[in-house]
């Protein structure tokens, strides 16, 4: 399905460059490389055994990460951009998680509680960036350095809040455990679905019930 998902990337983003930036088909597999790493490294794979293997993997995880930042084309993403941070996380993550010993000072900070809260909480950050920049856009605004702070600080605490009240009572949740796996599947899609209407609702009637002022669709 990763392997779907990026073929699928590389025609629409072309093709249809909003629905590749936006939807799930064209960013799954960025999900994918994740959860394929994680499958690797449970079965001892994609380790560095030493400690000059593992800071390789670092310089390059770095390096990497850092070229998407500084050069990464906004007209073309997610592919190829995209395959820039993913691969450059990739690295970095194999680096961090590395069973060589005596890691590095970088490595030692990388894994800290602290920065590895924030690796925790970071998919709420990445749900919760994007309506609350919206949101100041269209208000406030989003030029000065206060509305920047506000910015960082409402979205740092609706992420721990999500985090501890949602999705880890979920993850976590005994009843759900006890239930069917069909069950649970089926539950899933429904939600999904039931998303999915309500937000072409939105999108149809737009006109109705938006209270912008402003004549960009």
């Amino acid at each position: 399905l990763g392997i779907v998902s990026l073929i699928y990337a590389c025609f629409a983003s072309k093709s249809t460059p909003d629905r590749a930036f936006y939807l799930l088909p064209a960013r799954f597999w960025e999900l994918a490389a994740g959860a394929l790493l994680f499958k690797l490294h449970s079965n001892n794979g994609f380790l560095p055994k030493s400690k000059q293997v593992s800071g390789l993997l670092l310089a390059c995880g770095f390096a990497v990460l850092s070229a998407g930042f500084l050069f990464a084309d906004q007209k073309a993403f997610p592919f190829p951009w995209a395959l820039v941070p993913v691969t450059g996380t990739v690295l970095l993550i194999s680096s961090v998680v590395s069973s060589a010993d005596k890691p590095s000072r970088l490595q030692r900070l990388l894994s800290a509680s602290v920065v590895t809260y924030i690796g925790k909480i970071s998919y709420s950050l990445y749900l919760w960036h994007w309506p609350v920049s919206a949101l100041l856009r269209w208000t406030i605004g989003f030029n000065t350095p206060s509305s920047a702070l506000l910015y960082l600080t409402v979205i740092f605490v609706l992420a721990v809040a999500s985090f501890h009240c949602i999705e880890t009572p979920i993850r976590t949740s005994q009843y759900l455990r006890s239930r069917k796996n069909w069950k649970i599947i089926l539950g899933g899609i429904t939600v999904v679905l039931l998303g999915f209407t309500a937000a072409r609702f939105i999108v149809q009637e737009k006109p109705k019930i938006s209270l912008s002022v402003t004549k960009d669709e």
